[in-house]
């Protein structure tokens, strides 16, 4: 169950810094100078106070995203501990009996790294398959895929185009008559350098054990593999977003699925069409499962 306590305090706080401004604003605009010569007319001058209005409306708009951030995180450590330990009950779920079928997608186009896949394939949960969605164009990747599928007995799916890209990809093997019959319950999506930890499977079924209206669990994720100085610089940034902004959106706002590591259930994928064609098809499916009655969750306690 959602809460709409953050998104209520951060609108009255910007709320009245808004009042604030627009308060100091709109006399400055209305008497605004206009010196020169020869005179400025009416017309520069009604254009000049507009352009201002506008600008008012811009900082606003800013001052609402700056809100939110700074709330976001003070939001975060206040209640940090009192959040996570709403998360014990989905933890201490019994899933040890689950048979349920699930489909590891591994997606790639020309960026195919085997030891990531293969590292992902060694879970402890038994009852899955592997799937290659290969829209590799270039050759060399091809070959690459092929000889790593057949070395550890796995199928790779090609198509004929590149129509969709991923979401594209994603959806002709999902929606083909050979995936369906196999009858798996669930999807995992991978990117090219997702590794998953050995107990993903388990941990992600917990949640849809836990929550009958969650449709996707969406999981934790650091950068850890930082070879350049501009990923050592800004991966601090991303590892402190996934918790402090993720953790918020799983109790408080709108939490999306974030493209790779995230687990789909079945019925939802098919209530919402499979993934939309466009971009940000992460984000849109998202919206589509929430208009089908389902819900993304947060899994902080499962780390890619």
């Amino acid at each position: 169950k959602k809460s709409a306590a953050l998104y209520i305090t951060m609108l009255i706080i910007w709320t009245v810094l808004t009042i604030f401004l627009w308060t100091n604003f709109i006399p400055k605009i209305s008497k605004t100078p206009f010196t020169g010569r020869p005179p400025v007319s009416l017309w520069a001058r009604v254009g000049a106070r507009v352009l201002l209005v506008f600008n008012g409306i811009f900082i606003s708009y800013f001052w609402l995203n700056g809100v939110k951030d700074f709330l976001y995180v003070i939001w975060y450590y206040a209640f940090r501990k009192k959040l996570y330990t709403r998360y014990y009950e989905v933890i201490d779920t019994d899933v040890s009996s689950a048979e349920d079928k699930i489909l590891l997608a591994y997606c790639t186009c020309n960026d195919f790294d085997g030891e990531s896949l293969a590292k992902s394939m060694k879970q402890t949960y038994p009852h899955f398959d592997v799937v290659i969605l290969d829209d590799s164009t270039e050759e060399a990747y091809k070959e690459k895929i092929s000889a790593f599928a057949l070395h550890h007995g796995i199928k790779v799916v090609r198509r004929k185009d590149r129509q969709g890209f991923k979401a594209g990809n994603i959806n002709h093997y999902f929606q083909s008559e050979e995936c369906r019959g196999k009858g798996y319950d669930y999807y995992v999506i991978l990117d090219s350098d997702e590794i998953l930890p050995e107990n993903y499977l388990y941990e992600s079924l917990k949640y849809f054990y836990a929550y009958d209206n969650v449709g996707v669990v969406q999981a934790n994720h650091v950068s850890d593999r930082n070879r350049n100085f501009f990923m050592k610089l800004f991966h601090v940034g991303v590892n402190a977003h996934w918790p402090t902004y993720q953790t918020k959106k799983h109790f408080y706002g709108f939490s999306t699925m974030l493209g790779h590591g995230a687990m789909i259930k079945r019925n939802d994928n098919e209530k919402a069409g499979g993934f939309p064609p466009l971009v940000a098809e992460d984000l849109c499916l998202s919206i589509e499962a929430r208009n089908a009655g389902y819900y993304v969750a947060f899994a902080p306690n499962i780390v890619c």
